[in-house]
């Protein structure tokens, strides 16, 4: 019935949210130029791009903020739900050392499934090892602290979330601006130390 249909609704968004840094967008490659022109009202001061690594096997090195706008267009379909917003903020931190750390600070997808609202609140902190070498980036989470809670129909439920992992993707980078292609989609982001 209709806790059957809110329950895999949530499932599916559950999942998609578990991959979510990686994007949910079509295999179309997105190139850093694209990425810089979405929009992206999180975001905070950007430092001086000189101060900036150009190189492209240490340009992800810093702080980076994942473009909710993006997401909010890419989830619009999952799981027969309607999208209606993406609030909250995700960072990745990548060291020169080769830890990345993800923190989701109150990230909260909102959808409407079957006439029922359906939240989904992410929170935490995620991490993990990258290697990138300018041309892939290879991701692999292994300390998982962040927490999913989905609220629907008067009902919450926590998830634990999904390790992300994947392996030898491209990604571009520059100053500002940073792509990655997983193989489930481009997430783009935007430098902010």
């Amino acid at each position: 019935g209709v806790n059957t249909a809110i329950i895999r609704g949530a499932q599916a968004i559950c999942f998609a949210v578990a991959l979510s840094l990686t994007g949910c967008a079509a295999e179309d490659e997105v190139d850093a130029a694209s990425a810089a022109k979405s929009p992206n009202t999180n975001v905070q001061e950007v430092q001086d791009p000189a101060e900036q690594p150009s190189d492209p096997a240490t340009c992800l090195e810093g702080t980076w903020l994942v473009d909710n706008e993006y997401f909010l267009a890419q989830f619009k379909d999952i799981g027969g739900s309607e999208l209606t917003e993406v609030t909250g903020k995700v960072t990745q931190a990548f060291d020169a050392t080769g830890v990345v750390v993800t923190v989701y600070d109150d990230w909260r997808i909102d959808s409407v499934a079957e006439g029922v609202e359906t939240s989904i609140i992410r929170s935490g902190t995620d991490r993990g090892t990258f290697i990138a070498d300018g041309l892939t980036l290879s991701l692999h989470e292994t300390e998982i602290g962040s927490k999913l809670v989905v609220s629907a129909a008067g009902m919450e439920q926590v998830h634990a979330a999904n390790a992300l992992s994947f392996s030898e993707v491209s990604y571009a980078c520059d100053a500002t601006t940073a792509s990655i292609a997983a193989p489930d989609g481009t997430a783009n982001l935007t430098r902010i130390d």
